[in-house]
């Protein structure tokens, strides 16, 4: 079974916080991941590379990125000089192991971040799962959506047990054409239809050999083709930030209120 190794480089988790983020993430794994993909794994916490057993698929929780925008991102161990669809390679580490790896930006919401690069390191752990469908809903099946299953969803999260997780999307996003009345394409339900974008989300995706991004701002899906190196406008790129945190924060008052509510019932 695939081990997977959390290290906090920060010294800004506490052990207990960890445990319980640790126990947050194997749930999520074992009572949701699994059932809709079928991808099993142990998570664990070190405190060093060599605490772990060979093979270890660790994610680090750094202070600053070596990419600048990017709160987290996987990838594979010293393989490649690019990531797939999404430019140049960032974070090169260890010894060549050819293991996937995931970098954390530390922030109050590390656990989200956290668990959305587990997940999809899981699930297209050498970022090479593509899909063909019809990204841009014009009737012809002609692009390669790459399989990062909490991108679309990225500005919505749950809680377990006290602890927040990302929402992900299910395989039904990937292998349906069309909506199907009733059906869930998402762990939280907050999209309705496949190939749909929540706000604040984005995807990845392959048209005529050129790789495309979309992302979902004020409503509207902005597409941006990577080999021509059009970054998003700063107003766009704000917007989406503002959106994935402000919903967050906004799940963390209701979940506060609720606690509130509950004490005050119990008092």
């Amino acid at each position: 079974m695939i081990n997977v190794g959390i290290i906090d480089l920060t010294g800004r988790i506490s052990y207990t916080e960890m445990q319980r983020a640790i126990n947050a993430f194997q749930k999520q794994v074992n009572l949701h991941l699994f059932p809709r993909y079928g991808v099993e794994a142990t998570i664990n916490h070190y405190f060093l590379e060599t605490d772990a057993p060979s093979g270890t698929w660790f994610t680090w929780i750094v202070d600053e990125m070596d990419t600048q925008g990017l709160n987290g991102y996987h990838f594979i161990d010293n393989i490649a000089g690019s990531i797939v669809g999404t430019g140049a390679k960032g974070y090169a580490v260890g010894t060549a192991s050819g293991n996937p790896f995931g970098l954390v930006k530390y922030s109050p919401n590390w656990t989200i971040t956290c668990s959305h690069e587990i997940i999809e390191k899981l699930v297209n752990p050498y970022i090479d799962r593509q899909v063909k469908t019809d990204v841009d809903n014009d009737g012809v099946v002609n692009e390669d959506l790459l399989m990062e299953i909490a991108d679309p969803v990225q500005a919505n999260a749950y809680e377990i047990d006290g602890i927040m997780v990302t929402n992900f999307v299910w395989p039904e996003y990937y292998t349906d054409l069309l909506p199907i009345s009733g059906r869930k394409y998402d762990q939280m339900g907050v999209i309705s239809k496949p190939n749909e974008l929540a706000e604040g989300g984005y995807f990845s995706f392959k048209r005529a050999g050129q790789w495309w991004q979309g992302f979902k701002s004020l409503n509207r899906v902005v597409y941006k083709k990577l080999s021509d190196n059009q970054p998003l406008t700063s107003s766009e790129g704000s917007y989406i930030l503002k959106v994935a945190l402000y919903t967050v924060l906004g799940i963390l008052v209701i979940l506060a209120l609720t606690k509130a509510v509950k004490r005050k019932k119990n008092g």
